[in-house]
C-alpha cells in the first residue's frame, strides 16, 4: 500500500502538468462544437416535456407528505 501511495506522490505532479498542457493546447471552439452535438443528441433522445415539471414535483411532494403522515 505504501508503494502505491509513493507512486502517486511522484506521478501526481507529472500527470497534473500533462493535463494542464493538454488543456491549454485544446481548441475551445472544437470542444464547444462537440458538446453542442452531444446536447442536441440528448435532447432528440429525450425531448423536453411540454411543462416545467412543477406539476410533477408537486405530485411527488404530495406523495411524500401522504407517506409521512400515513393518511
Amino acid at each position: 500500500m505504501q508503494a502505491w501511495v509513493d507512486n502517486w506522490k511522484s506521478l501526481g505532479p507529472i500527470l497534473e502538468k500533462l493535463q494542464l498542457k493538454e488543456h491549454f493546447a485544446s481548441d475551445l471552439a472544437v470542444s464547444l462544437l462537440s458538446l453542442s452535438d452531444v446536447t442536441e443528441a440528448s435532447v432528440k433522445a429525450n425531448p423536453p416535456k411540454p411543462y416545467s415539471g412543477l406539476i410533477e414535483m408537486q405530485r411527488l411532494f404530495a406523495k411524500i407528505r401522504t407517506n409521512e403522515t400515513g393518511s
